[in-house]
């Protein structure tokens, strides 16, 4: 048989190979994201704490920082110099982060997080500058994914199915050992059917050790009611993919050709279905809704700024009349100047906060119309399922990216009126600074989501199986009927 072969057992082990590196670049990518977010997280408490030393006096300006890391040597450095100052927050570069702590799960998807931060550090007055997304550009893993272990699983595995099913009948036919095996077997289409599946659930229960025993190993600690879930679903749509390859195998090779003519076919099938039709449907989607650039969100701030600033005192005037219980002083020339600057910043970040939104938007509009493609393609379905599983979906990083803006605009609003009135920062001040909550952002798939990707599957693996077998019938019947009329000539004669 071709399942005892050594090409068989070399091309498992190779496929099993790829996998098991997927998973370790998976893991260790996944780690280090998740070490980000914890030393983010640490920044910001040193920040509170080096501010509490400074504005206590117990933190000297000529007191050595021989002890400290780099970063914390720079954050002393910044607070001891502008710790008084109103407008710390926004005139101190990179001081202050809005983090995501990773899934374990995402060792299995890159997804969104190729284009997409998962750490943002407000530095400046700009709201459309500090949510805005790295500009790195990747044309194929933009359409395809990057090489992780969701692309091995969408890309490779299938070509380790074809391998051994496209031959699963069209073998038996060129040793002439079609006809005996009609002859004894009661339903040659759930024969073929069975021939298929049970090479399909070789490379199944390959994925699912490697996968699972790594995110086990690597992750066992973080496991949770959620985590599991959401990797039970992964298993499911994984499973699900890779026999609707087995079937498809199966309907070919009911067309009765040669095994070149069936595995040329499949190659070109899984061309078409892996390859094309994602990509085409990435580009409509696209082009369906046309979002801004983050360059241009930068940009069309700086006019909002411009024309903020040519208005100055009409937008100093609505100020005034929106906020009577903050007194300026009017005649305070240097008060005033500080209070234009920013006044003109705060009436720009709020046309900056529109637009961000409407783009936000399109995105979110973006990934819901990829979201019903699930239909056109097994493989945009897996992988859709598979990022949402990993957290790394484009709808978790646009909830955290326009959560983020939402942190920044709270911490300019925290420093705006102190800095206007020309007070110096306290430590209620800082204790007001914002801190970020992962609740409401999506790290898991939606009910219905999940139920149609699943419910396509189904319907993929259904049609396919039940052509397939229809058609083995039919072909069954065929050679009976070519064959009673010779063993009947036999017993006349």
């Amino acid at each position: 048989m071709a399942l005892r072969s050594g090409g068989v057992r070399i091309t498992l082990a190779m496929f099993g190979l790829l996998l098991v590196i997927a998973m370790i670049l998976g893991v260790i990518r996944t780690q280090m994201r998740q070490r980000d977010a914890r030393f983010a997280e640490q920044e910001n408490r040193l920040v509170k704490e080096i501010f509490h030393d400074v504005l206590h006096g117990t933190l000297d300006s000529t007191e050595a920082t021989s002890d400290n890391s780099d970063k914390q040597s720079r954050i002393t450095k910044q607070l001891r110099m502008t710790a008084k100052s109103p407008y710390l927050v926004s005139h101190s570069s990179n001081l202050w982060n809005v983090s995501l702590f990773p899934s374990p799960l995402s060792a299995l998807s890159v997804g969104a997080s190729n284009t997409w931060p998962n750490l943002y550090q407000i530095h400046g007055v700009s709201l459309s500058k500090t949510v805005q997304r790295s500009d790195r550009v990747r044309p194929i893993a933009s359409v395809y994914g990057p090489i992780d272990v969701t692309f091995v699983v969408m890309a490779i595995a299938p070509l380790i199915v074809i391998g051994l099913t496209f031959n699963a009948s069209s073998r038996d036919r060129e040793s002439a050992l079609q006809n005996l095996i009609v002859a004894q077997t009661p339903s040659l289409g759930k024969l073929m059917a069975v021939r298929c599946f049970v090479r399909a659930a070789l490379v199944i229960g390959l994925v699912a050790c490697v996968v699972n025993g790594s995110l086990l190993i690597a992750f066992a600690s973080q496991f949770d009611l959620n985590v599991i879930g959401n990797l039970a679903i992964w298993n499911s749509v994984a499973m699900l993919y890779l026999l609707i390859w087995a079937a498809l195998s199966l309907f070919v090779n009911s067309f009765a050709k040669t095994s070149t003519a069936n595995g040329a076919a499949l190659l070109l099938l899984w061309l078409i279905l892996v390859l094309l039709i994602p990509r085409f449907v990435s580009n409509a989607v696209q082009d369906a809704v046309p979002t801004l650039p983050e360059n241009e969100l930068v940009e069309r701030e700086k006019r909002s700024f411009d024309r903020a600033t040519r208005n100055i005192d009409r937008v100093l005037q609505q100020f005034q009349s929106e906020h009577p219980e903050i007194e300026l002083r009017l005649d305070d020339e240097q008060q005033m100047t500080l209070a234009r600057y920013l006044l003109a910043h705060s009436a720009a970040g709020k046309e900056a906060a529109e637009n961000v939104s409407a783009h936000y938007s399109a995105q979110s509009l973006r990934a819901k119309y990829l979201s019903f493609c699930d239909w056109v393609s097994p493989a945009i379905s897996f992988r859709n399922q598979s990022d949402q599983c990993s957290g790394n979906s484009e709808r978790s990083f646009i909830a955290f990216s326009a959560r983020a803006g939402d942190v920044q605009a709270q911490v300019l609003e925290v420093f705006l009126q102190p800095s206007i009135t020309n007070q110096e920062c306290n430590m209620e001040t800082i204790a007001a600074l914002p801190g970020f909550q992962e609740s409401g952002i999506p790290r898991s798939p939606s009910f219905l989501n999940s139920v149609t990707s699943i419910a396509s599957m189904l319907v993929w693996l259904t049609i396919l199986v039940s052509l397939g077998t229809w058609r083995f019938r039919a072909k069954s019947s065929s050679i009976e009927r070519t064959q009673l009329p010779k063993s009947g000539g036999g017993e006349n004669a």
